[in-house]
């Protein structure tokens, strides 16, 4: 595997990664974001106004008639929160010009389309196209409204915002209705030039083998724009509460919903990767073996963190009226932590388990390219045989004063009634 990195424009990051196993092509356009309720909705739409149509391909279907004859090419658009900032990216996926039947160039094809669809987007006298934009705040409405249906996604919408009252991150991802609503298509066409001209970009291309054509073609497009980049924080610490936010409310379904969130300073991602590790996501692990197995207080319980916010959060779906007896097994596993109490063979298990997450990432584009554009927003460079042995090397000792260092911040409750009509999702 070969790693090149280079700024080819102002602001603008290229980064090329090239594995001669891979058969398939992917670039991923990265535009990071500041968020504010005003314009959470409109980063929201853009996922879909571009990559939908584009002056090239205006009309319905065009783009993905376009798309299918490319072998099968995809370029979706999607939005990852990282605390308070927000990432924008377009991934474009195609089969390698070694591959195609002709022996045209698939990659020159799928590279006008992109640069199509983000610089001549469908639009016309300063707002995107009025009918694809009619279509798409709709389907971002739909959703909103929709949002409560999903029982475990809501439950963790109003955690997130309990837990960041306050802070940007409290948004919710697709914005809140009232803003959504008075969203228009030329706010969200100069916004976007906006983006363009101020957000730092992190382009990232996973190849079988060098394609100076695309970086070319890349250093080209963003070299022609004028930009003025603003710096974008992936990094936002919540103050340390010194009380603990307690929130229950009631839904008619037939689960409840149990979300703790932990603060915590001072810990690398190496430890909190593996602290995590040990609470859920193995049979091994404290929840699932003790809180799930041996106790039976829930039906699912797991654990993540967010090293921009430096809080862990843990959820679990529980039988209406056992939501205290789960919260208090779970909070000893906590303290199972802190004091080491856990089997002595947990850590290293865990520590292969990330092993095999590693390697598999590497097996694909996509996974190679999730790893490099998650160690960008965290400001290391890629490099998975450090990140590997940073993990071997965390000591009992770093995972227990980690643990100590976990302080309560908030509960939610979001509790069903055995007579309620609907699962929990």
């Amino acid at each position: 595997m070969r790693l090149e990195t280079a700024e080819i424009a102002n602001g603008v990051r290229c980064t090329e990664v090239c594995d001669s196993k891979l058969r398939g092509c992917l670039l991923s356009l990265h535009f990071a974001l500041r968020r504010d309720e005003n314009t959470a909705p409109v980063h929201a739409l853009l996922t879909d106004l571009l990559t939908g149509s584009s002056a090239d391909y205006p009309a319905p279907g065009a783009l993905s008639a376009q798309l299918d004859s490319l072998y099968a090419a995809d370029f979706p658009g999607s939005l990852h929160l990282c605390g308070d900032a927000a990432d924008l990216y377009f991934s474009a996926s195609w089969l390698d010009d070694a591959y195609a039947m002709n022996g045209e160039s698939v990659t020159e094809e799928m590279l006008s389309l992109v640069l199509g669809c983000l610089l001549r987007p469908h639009a016309a006298n300063g707002a995107f196209d009025a009918e694809r934009f009619r279509i798409c705040r709709q389907n971002l409405l739909d959703d909103i409204d929709a949002a409560v249906n999903d029982k475990r996604a809501f439950a963790l919408r109003r955690a997130t915002e309990i837990a960041f009252a306050g802070e940007p991150a409290a948004i919710p991802p697709q914005g809140n209705r009232p803003a959504a609503e008075a969203v228009t298509a030329a706010d969200c066409f100069r916004i976007w030039q906006e983006v363009l001209c101020t957000a730092p970009v992190d382009l990232i291309a996973v190849l079988p083998a060098e394609k100076p054509l695309l970086r070319e073609r890349l250093t080209a497009a963003f070299s022609g724009i004028p930009r003025a980049p603003q710096s974008v924080s992936f990094s936002a610490p919540s103050p340390l509460r010194q009380t603990v936010q307690t929130v229950t409310e009631e839904m008619d379904m037939t689960q409840s919903r149990l979300i703790l969130t932990y603060q915590y300073d001072r810990a690398g991602r190496d430890v909190m990767t593996l602290l995590c590790r040990m609470l859920s996501g193995t049979g091994d692990s404290l929840l699932f073996a003790n809180v799930r197995e041996q106790l039976g207080l829930c039906y699912d319980c797991t654990a993540s963190f967010s090293a921009a916010k430096q809080v862990l959060m843990i959820e679990c779906g529980v039988r209406p009226g056992t939501e205290q007896a789960a919260e208090a097994a779970i909070r000893a596993q906590i303290t199972a932590l802190q004091t080491g109490d856990y089997p002595p063979g947990l850590p290293g298990a865990c520590k292969l388990y990330e092993e095999f997450s590693a390697a598999a990432a590497l097996d694909s584009a996509g996974g190679i390219a999730k790893a490099v554009s998650a160690s960008h927003r965290a400001g290391i460079p890629y490099d998975p045989a450090a990140w590997l042995g940073r993990l071997r090397a965390v000591t009992d000792e770093q995972l227990r004063a980690a643990a100590n260092r976990l302080r309560l911040s908030a509960v939610y409750r979001l509790c069903g009634t055995e007579e309620g009509g609907q699962d929990a999702e």
